[in-house]
């Protein structure tokens, strides 16, 4: 999903993601029991590794 976002699709790839969601309830309503499917927000930030933070201040 990373190179998707990068890319600019990955807007495109989750109402895909929605569409086979939506047949998937479509076929078998039963195993949804709590909500119809949607697919999941798209993250606002992603990291392989979080940046580390700057500590501001002095000790001294």
């Amino acid at each position: 999903m990373s190179a998707d976002r990068h890319y600019g699709r990955a807007e495109r790839v989750r109402e895909l993601r929605g569409a086979v969601l939506l047949d998937a309830y479509a076929e078998h309503p039963e195993r949804f029991v709590r909500e119809i499917p949607t697919p999941l927000a798209l993250p606002t930030v992603a990291w392989i590794s979080e940046p580390v933070k700057e500590v501001t201040g002095s000790l001294n």
